[in-house]
């Protein structure tokens, strides 16, 4: 809490285990409500890291958070995406060298 009044902030993230504790604690969404409330009260934008599914998206952009980051690690299940926003990007054709 200190470094919210010393350091001149424009952004506040909220780490994976609380996103974790949404889905597994009867207080990790107060939790979560009061981070943001936090952060709105100072003039801050909210990120929150490590979203997984579909849900936790519904239930962070409904507590306000501004910008969310997808947990996209090979040995997790990755959930099925629902909008745009979750798809893989396409990849990019090959590049070939010019001929000579």
């Amino acid at each position: 809490m200190g470094y919210l009044q010393r350091f001149p902030l424009d952004k506040l993230k909220i780490d994976r285990s609380f996103v974790i504790a949404l889905g597994n604690s009867s207080n990790g969404g107060v939790i979560i409500q009061a981070i943001v409330a936090l952060g709105r009260a100072l003039g801050l934008s909210i990120t929150v890291e490590g979203v997984e599914t579909e849900q936790q998206r519904v239930l962070l952009r409904l507590a306000g958070c501004d910008e969310m980051q997808v947990t996209c690690s090979p040995n997790r299940r990755r959930p099925r995406p629902s909008t745009d926003c979750w798809r893989k990007p396409s990849r990019a054709p090959p590049v070939r060298p010019p001929r000579r």
